[in-house]
């Protein structure tokens, strides 16, 4: 998410000369959200921020976070070498949610990103790049299940209904069928994501697996969602395929683009991002507590970090979210939008 200076900050916002807190009392009054650390209320929202010709430092793109987007803006302005940049975090260790938690014995909690799997030749540069032994990685063959009334049925669901039950499986194919013919004659792309079922899968699939799954998944019904994403995401299954699985009680092969994957040999999925911050030059990156934004002054273009220090920026790219944006801006409007 890239924010330019897009609101105006009320003149009472303006910024004045104090000492910046200390870490004690920031680690009593703030409360941290992803890349930023957000005091609990707006009282003197600006009133502790330095001004612009102390503690100062000015760079043409800020980043703020050192989560896999970040990074990856970072990584680029790097490669680029031609507008001068830093990138922030509040947390020592980058990652952001892709990092990993590992216990004092030694158990890794991978925090959100879990495999990563790519078709695109930057990236898969980019993580060489940080770990580019052999040694550093694992290679993995995906096996997955869907639980359906006591029995394991292998993912993808819409291509295996030779492992359901044989009133399912009509119940399947009846809708798949249906979904063929009403297909070949449409003349309109799917508006949502439920019609993209309805005209790859049919009815029998769409009650059995795909809407109650996709609902668990994502918290919002098929109907409120948009197919653009879809991609490799999701398969379309092969009607002729699929019959002559049920006929023969088959399994089908594997599918998709994590059919196969790497992973870590060592620290999780975190280490990935670890060993692409390092990539970076150091003198660039702000990691801990003097990489916490406090405060985002977007018409003036300033941020102010932790430890008192005032970044000047001509482009502020932002990847905390965007309630916490707009929190760190003392924007009141905004703040009201993002409830």
């Amino acid at each position: 998410m890239v924010a330019h200076a897009l609101v105006s900050l009320a003149p009472r916002h303006g910024w004045q000369s104090c000492r910046p807190p200390s870490p004690q009392a920031a680690d009593e009054q703030i409360q941290r959200t992803g890349g930023v650390s957000i005091p609990p209320t707006n009282t003197q929202a600006f009133s502790c921020i330095p001004p612009a010709d102390t503690f100062a430092s000015d760079v043409d793109v800020l980043v703020i976070g050192a989560g896999p987007t970040g990074l990856g803006a970072a990584k680029r302005l790097h490669q680029i070498n031609d507008p001068s940049w830093m990138i922030v975090d509040s947390s020592d260790i980058p990652g952001g949610l892709a990092s990993t938690d590992i216990t004092p014995e030694g158990f890794l909690y991978d925090v959100g990103g879990h495999v990563i799997f790519s078709h695109y030749k930057y990236f898969d540069d980019c993580i060489d790049e940080a770990l580019p032994n052999e040694s550093d990685w694992y290679q993995h063959q995906r096996i997955s299940y869907v639980r359906y009334k006591g029995q394991w049925v292998p993912y993808p669901f819409q291509n295996n209904i030779s492992m359901l039950p044989k009133e399912d499986q009509v119940e399947a194919l009846e809708g798949m069928i249906d979904a063929a013919m009403e297909a070949r004659v449409a003349n309109t792309k799917p508006k949502d994501f439920d019609e993209w079922i309805m005209r790859n899968v049919g009815e029998g699939i769409a009650n059995q697996f795909m809407r109650p799954y996709n609902y668990k998944v994502w918290a919002v019904p098929t109907t409120k969602m948009q197919c653009q994403w879809l991609g490799e995401r999701v398969a379309a299954p092969n009607l002729k395929l699929v019959t002559k699985n049920v006929v023969l009680n088959k399994a089908a092969g594997n599918w998709g683009p994590n059919a196969t994957f790497r992973f870590p040999a060592e620290g999780g999925t975190g280490n990935i991002w670890i060993n692409v911050a390092k990539t970076l030059p150091k003198e660039k990156c702000r990691f801990g507590d003097h990489g916490r934004v406090q405060a985002v002054d977007a018409d003036n273009k300033r941020v102010l970090l932790g430890d008192g220090t005032t970044v000047n920026y001509q482009k502020l790219i932002s990847t905390m979210a965007v309630d916490s944006l707009c929190e760190a801006m003392r924007n009141e409007e905004l703040k009201e939008m993002t409830k």
